[in-house]
């Protein structure tokens, strides 16, 4: 499997371009992030980004990114409506 992590597009037309570029290159595989920021606010737009993975024939991780108070952010994350 040749896979690539693949975040910050919420784009779908754009993301379903790159997927398809991606699976054109030879990549098998794909993780998308998804934030709580996503969880909130771009909850179908994810469900549509994963299902153009699939269209394509990637497989699809997703991987929580700061969705918990333990969890340390990473760059470039929004901060959360509530701080523990």
């Amino acid at each position: 499997m040749a896979g690539t992590s693949y975040f910050g597009v919420r784009i779908v037309r754009h993301a379903r371009r790159d997927m398809a570029d991606l699976a054109t290159r030879g990549y098998t595989g794909v993780l998308h992030t998804y934030s709580e920021n996503d969880l909130e606010y771009y909850r179908g737009t994810m469900r549509e980004i994963v299902e153009a993975s699939h269209a394509v024939g990637l497989t699809v991780q997703v991987e929580p990114v700061g969705a918990r108070p333990h969890v340390r952010r990473r760059g470039g994350e929004p901060l959360r409506d509530v701080l523990p």
